[in-house]
């Protein structure tokens, strides 16, 4: 392999807390099921679902990366999604129900890093793959 698609792999296992050779194994498991990557399908339904879960909780955006929006996730995978609360509003404890609420909507454990919250070192790299599902 090159010296780029290593320093990719291992930008993306960076990305998911996990090994190089997990993210080589789960790309080759979606291209062997003829799966895209990068292509995240949401349902009318779960769609509207979280839009009515954003505007409670006062989401400005709310964003997936790591290995579902790579395409990449394996049944085991969770999802990792980037939120971005509106002007003056906290979250608190309701953090809990937040992450309750759209691992319901997603049928799989949900990982919520805050926009402001993201590592230096992984910022361009999360954002770069980031796909917007809920905005305001």
């Amino acid at each position: 392999m090159d010296a780029t698609l290593l320093a990719d792999i291992d930008r993306r296992a960076a990305i998911e807390a996990t090994s190089r050779s997990s993210v080589i194994r789960a790309a080759l498991q979606a291209y062997l099921a003829g799966a895209p990557r990068g292509v995240l399908k949401i349902s009318a339904d779960s769609l509207r679902r979280i839009a009515e879960i954003g505007d409670r909780y006062g989401l400005a955006s709310l964003e997936v990366f790591g290995s579902v929006a790579a395409g990449t996730a394996t049944p085991a995978s969770d999802v990792d999604l980037l939120y971005e609360l509106r002007p003056g509003r906290r979250l608190g404890w309701e953090i809990e129900d937040l992450t309750a609420e759209l691992a319901e909507v997603f049928g799989r454990p949900v990982d919520l890093v805050a926009r402001t919250a993201l590592h230096p070192r992984l910022k361009d790299a999360v954002l770069n793959q980031a796909q917007a599902i809920y905005a305001t």
